[in-house]
């Protein structure tokens, strides 16, 4: 007689006992996973293992769920449409987040998880793995918020000028022949026409005018490596970043492929603190083709960076740059072409900086379908 044709009463009682010797759920877990028979009997323990370890850390945890339900027991089962994550303290066990980890997945009906990380200073290779649960579940809304103590992904060397000579031939000193006395005396009493200088022996300067870049870039040398990937194909929808942890240094690589390989349709990003220089290579490294709706503000971006990562997205709908402010020039390029620059967009929320001149170029011909517009006083309200 093998495990799985022992009573189910029995298999319970060895389950409670593997529990008490194994904190970390592993062997009850590894014994879930041999058969189908187990894993239905073992995953009811499993489960409120992870919720009792959730209950007693000091993770700061809300689950919104509907009227019903018996909250932490009924946590896979239930209704629970909203989950909030803090785990911005130091003395937080990586065991709640692990457990979390596990939960995730498995909660049937949760819409919303929110992970608050500011100032998180634990490797983020745990953030990740918890971040790696929310991106695999399909019509999710994740909301990340939170600074990091890192700085940006890239470097910037500013060079002083934007050219140089980088040959300059030693010049002989032009010999002047000066004119005589009587015919000096002569031009300034008849305003005589002026003389030219008969220059001798003078060799005409060189300059080698090549153009120097503003800056060169290079990627940050990177504090943490080897951040996980997710398993599969990530299938989040919805993605709202509140912050630059997801985009410091160690973050970056993770964060561009989650951005360039999700289905996201919805994209929010805002209170940025990097600057216009790594905002520009950051957008220029993404292209998500399903994008509908895309909210910037309060992000330094400058207004010709905008315009390229919004041509590569000609799906967009919606789009809000509420509290960003313009940087540079409204000036639409002249091979922009009408018909694929932003062909779906139908509304579109921003300051008069914005909404000003997007109205006369749509007046040209462009945005045909744009039809809907909230104007901004920043830092107001909008008002349409």
């Amino acid at each position: 007689m093998g495990v799985r044709d022992l009573p189910t009463e029995l298999l319970l009682q060895i389950g409670e006992f593997v529990l008490e010797i194994d904190s970390q759920y592993r062997l009850l877990s590894s014994l879930a996973q041999t058969c189908r028979r187990l894993y239905g009997i073992f995953e009811p323990q499993i489960n409120a293992h992870h919720v009792n370890c959730i209950v007693a850390s000091k993770i700061t945890h809300q689950c919104h769920y509907r009227a019903g339900d018996n909250y932490p027991a009924n946590l896979i089962l239930g209704q629970f449409r909203e989950l909030s994550i803090d785990i911005r303290k130091e003395n937080q066990t990586f065991d709640a987040i692990r457990c979390f980890r596990y939960l995730i997945p498995r909660a049937k009906t949760i819409e919303t998880i929110k992970v608050n990380v500011d100032n998180f200073k634990f490797n983020p290779q745990v953030l990740v793995c918890l971040l790696n649960s929310c991106v695999q579940r399909p019509q999710l809304r994740l909301e990340v918020n939170g600074d990091s103590h890192e700085k940006g992904p890239f470097i910037f060397k500013f060079n002083t000028i934007t050219t140089a000579a980088a040959t300059c031939q030693q010049r002989d000193v032009p010999q002047i022949e000066q004119p005589s006395m009587v015919l000096t005396k002569l031009k300034f009493l008849f305003s005589w026409t002026k003389e030219k200088n008969v220059i001798k022996n003078f060799k005409e300067e060189t300059y080698d005018m090549t153009p120097v870049p503003l800056y060169t870039v290079t990627p940050r040398h990177l504090e943490y490596t080897g951040l996980p990937y997710p398993q599969f194909p990530p299938l989040l929808t919805s993605l709202h970043i509140k912050g630059d942890r997801l985009f410091s240094a160690s973050m970056y690589p993770w964060m561009l492929y989650i951005l360039n390989i999700a289905p996201l349709t919805h994209l929010s990003i805002t209170d940025g603190q990097l600057n216009h220089f790594t905002w520009s290579q950051i957008l220029s490294a993404i292209t998500i083709p399903t994008l509908k709706d895309l909210g910037i503000g309060k992000i330094a971006i400058a207004f010709p960076d905008l315009v390229e990562f919004l041509k590569r997205h000609p799906l967009i709908e919606t789009l809000d740059l509420t509290s960003n402010l313009l940087i540079g020039v409204f000036r639409f390029p002249k091979s922009l072409s009408k018909s694929e620059f932003l062909p779906r967009l139908c509304s579109l929320t921003a300051t008069s900086e914005y909404t000003r001149p997007f109205i006369q170029y749509h007046q040209l011909g462009y945005c045909p379908l744009l039809k809907t517009y909230e104007f901004v006083s920043f830092p107001g309200p909008p008002f349409r």
